[in-house]
């Protein structure tokens, strides 16, 4: 049927030789009726079924990608024939028996027709009708069994058909015609096997409602033709099923083929991920890797074989194993997680490793083995130490004052206990720039120490050389020192060293001094512990430089400060005799002359007494320097000395044009230093009074709990907020000296005064708003 010319051995075995077996039926045995109702039934039913499964394959085709629209009418055709040929096996001869005959010609036909509508048509509006025709099908089948009488009789009383009934069988006959002739011409223009088998049915089954007609009830023509549908029948179904397994197999075999290229994609993606991908299952009382990715054959050395398929513990050695072998059974049961720890494996050196294990799940829900992913941070946690180290000797460094200071810090961080090194030494640059000195040394004799106290800058050392060329020195041997440094054969011999990195302490102007260190074995420092070495060394000069800075700022502020002692106590002395020189002149002057010269007199008492009293604000600030202050406590009641020292100062007020309205609590009293508080209050009076600009001084004292509050506050220019935290400094100032004068040690001297007595003096302001001004005392203070 599928060979050069189909389309006549088609018609020759589909049309013809039907036809010519009709002809010899009828011309030799016509007449003869075999009644056999059971075989009719047998039949029908197997070609009904077949129709039903043949229908159920085709369906079936759906899944697969090579799936052609027209097999969707052939598949409906198969159904509503099949239904009605199984209904024809249970009809009694009869109406319904014509019918249920007639109907899968008929209807069956004509679906088969539609396999001529256009491919798109199909694709987008018969998806359902297969399940549609199934559903109407059932109840037409339905009305033959249960009312078989109620139907037209298509026979006549001696069994043939009717007129009217043979052209209904020629009819469907005819349609299953166009349906062959649509798979023909298919076949020729696409070669397809397929197509001449579906042809072939469609001209059989065609035949069948051709010369059906000319049949009568049970005779030879009749039973003819019922085995030629069922063996149509079963001719298409053998070949679909074969078709659909080839498909099947085709699939199947695809499948594979994109699993093992699947497989071998995923195994070249793991292969180049920068982590270790394991697959680890128990079996036989141990661990085995079932899989394991490049990285484990890179990191243990090893080939394929040789850790795929081994125990676990044969691949990363005993004392790995004993580590992981907890963690192995804990994913064993069915928990995920993630760890650190140092792994001390035995192919490989110690690495510090973040590994996560994951339980694998067959389709039952068991644990069958555990996913291991584990990536070497060794350098990324060494890194983060470093950070840590170098963050807590950077904020040690900030507190050393001194190059003494510095060069403790940075040998108990970088040698000893606390570091990596055994041994070092901290040289800074003399003043002169000639030589280094010795500073600090930690963990060498002294007779190195003593030897190398000074080391000119020319000596041809690590620590001159590095100054000298401002770059490092890294010599990982005894030998490569002797190289670089003759003549230290002795000191060589003297300590235990083996290895040495020399760092040059760089300024931001230049150098300032060397570190020295040793180690003890042989080491070849890499990349990044040369970097936090230098980085180390680059906090140690920075700090060194801030030391510098503060000793040198710490000897100018001493150089002031003794001058300032100096000058108060120079001046002290003359500055008396100029106050007795002015009373005895007042008292030798008539009273004439006194009232000529009243106001002449007044301007030099005020600026005598002006400088009485910046004289005693330097005595004062060295006092307070050297911590020689002395208090005579006593029971003071703060609202009559406030009152006694607004009076004193009745006049300063009254110049500055500022009235005072005063607020004070009765009876508040305290044990102070009368003098001191005196002084104060004339300091932060005096201060409202200048800075007022002509607006009301508000004064409150009042109690609260067991302190005193002394508040001062004017309407005048107020502090700028970038001022505010200095203004209690010494020599401090809010505005110009220019403008207002002073030497700026009043708001110091009342702060400190303050805190000797226990209490504190605090400020608020805003530019523009004026300024408060509030002393807080201890009613009972403690001596300080």
């Amino acid at each position: 049927m599928t060979g050069r010319r189909p389309f006549p051995l088609s018609a020759l075995l589909c049309v013809a030789l039907p036809a010519l077996a009709s002809f010899v039926l009828l011309r030799w045995l016509g007449g003869i009726q075999w009644p056999y109702p059971p075989l009719h039934s047998s039949f029908e039913t197997a070609g009904g079924l077949t129709a039903l499964a043949m229908a159920a394959v085709l369906l079936w085709r759906r899944r697969y990608a090579r799936y052609a629209p027209h097999l969707l009418w052939v598949a409906t055709s198969l159904i509503c024939m099949g239904l009605l040929d199984v209904t024809h096996s249970w009809v009694n001869p009869g109406p319904a028996f014509f019918w249920s005959r007639l109907l899968p010609n008929l209807l069956g036909g004509l679906v088969m027709l539609l396999a001529w509508a256009p491919e798109p048509w199909t694709q987008r509006h018969a998806g359902p009708i297969p399940l549609v025709v199934g559903l109407l099908t059932l109840p037409l089948c339905a009305a033959l069994v249960a009312l078989p009488h109620a139907w037209t009789p298509g026979f006549d009383s001696e069994g043939a058909y009717l007129p009217w009934a043979k052209l209904l069988n020629i009819t469907g006959g005819l349609t299953f015609f166009g349906a062959a002739a649509f798979f023909l011409r298919r076949h020729r223009r696409r070669g397809e096997a397929e197509d001449l088998v579906f042809a072939n049915q469609c001209l059989l089954f065609a035949m069948a409602g051709v010369l059906f007609g000319l049949s009568h009830l049970w005779d030879p023509l009749w039973w003819l033709f019922h085995l030629l549908r069922l063996l149509a029948y079963l001719v298409v179904l053998s070949h679909v099923v074969r078709v659909n397994l080839r498909l099947q197999a085709a699939v199947e075999s695809g499948l594979t083929e994109r699993l093992e290229r699947s497989e071998g994609q995923l195994r070249l993606m793991a292969d180049a991920l920068p982590v270790l991908i394991s697959f680890v299952r128990w079996e036989d009382g141990r661990y085995v890797y079932a899989y394991a990715n490049r990285g484990y054959m890179e990191w243990f050395r090893l080939k394929r074989e040789e850790v795929e398929g081994r125990p676990v513990r044969e691949v990363v050695g005993d004392a790995a194993y004993e580590g992981v072998r907890p963690l192995l059974d804990r994913a064993m049961a069915g928990e995920s997680f993630t760890f650190e720890r140092t792994q001390p494996y035995t192919r490989s050196a110690p690495r510090h490793v973040r590994a996560s294990y994951i339980p694998q799940r067959d389709a039952r829900g068991k644990v069958e083995g555990v996913v291991a992913l584990v990536t070497d941070i060794t350098s990324e946690q060494r890194t983060r130490q470093w950070a840590e180290r170098l963050q807590a000797v950077t904020s040690a460094l900030s507190q050393a004052l001194t190059p003494a200071d510095v060069a403790r810090v940075s040998l108990r961080e970088l040698a000893g206990a606390n570091g990596g090194a055994d041994s070092g030494s901290f040289y800074v640059l003399e003043a002169e720039g000639g030589s280094l000195r010795l500073l600090q040394a930690e963990g060498l004799p002294e007779t190195v120490t003593a030897g190398f106290a000074r080391v000119p800058l020319e000596a041809e050392v690590p620590v001159a050389r590095v100054i000298r060329e401002a770059r490092p020195e890294w010599l990982s041997s005894r030998e490569e020192l002797l190289a670089h440094a003759p003549g230290t054969e002795a000191a060589v011999r003297a300590n235990s060293n083996h290895s040495w990195a020399a760092l040059p302490l760089l300024g931001r102007k230049g150098p300032l001094g060397a570190l020295m260190l040793g180690f003890r074995h042989e080491h070849t420092l890499d990349e990044e512990e040369r970097a936090f070495l230098l980085a180390m060394g680059q906090q140690a000069a920075y700090a060194l430089e801030r030391a510098g800075l503060y000793e040198a700022e710490r000897a100018a502020v001493q150089v002031r400060e003794d001058f300032l002692s100096v000058a108060g106590h120079e001046l002290r002395t003359p500055l008396t005799s100029l106050m007795l020189q002015l009373r005895m002149l007042e008292r030798s002057l008539s009273p004439e002359t006194r009232e000529q010269s009243g106001r002449r007199l007044d301007v030099i008492r005020r600026q005598v007494a002006r400088l009485e009293a910046l004289v005693a604000s330097l005595l004062d600030v060295g006092r307070l320097s050297a911590g020689r202050l002395e208090l005579e406590l006593s029971e003071v009641d703060m609202g009559a000395l406030l009152r006694e020292v607004l009076e004193r100062l009745g006049d300063l007020f009254e110049r500055a044009g500022c009235p005072v309205e005063v607020e004070a609590e009765p009876e508040v009293r305290g044990r102070w230093d009368s003098g001191r508080l005196d002084q104060v209050m004339v300091n932060l009076l005096t201060n409202a009074a200048k800075y007022g600009a002509g607006q009301p001084v508000h004064v409150r004292v009042e109690r609260e709990g067991d302190s005193a509050r002394l508040t001062v506050r004017d309407e005048g220019i107020g502090i700028a907020p970038e001022v505010l935290p200095r203004i209690f400094g010494r020599f401090e100032r809010g505005v110009s000296e220019r403008q207002y004068g002073g030497l700026g040690l009043g708001l110091y001297i009342s702060r400190e005064l303050a805190r000797a007595m226990g209490g504190e003096v605090r400020v608020h302001s805003r530019l523009g708003e004026g300024a408060t001004f509030t002393l807080e005392l201890p009613l009972a203070p403690q001596r300080t």
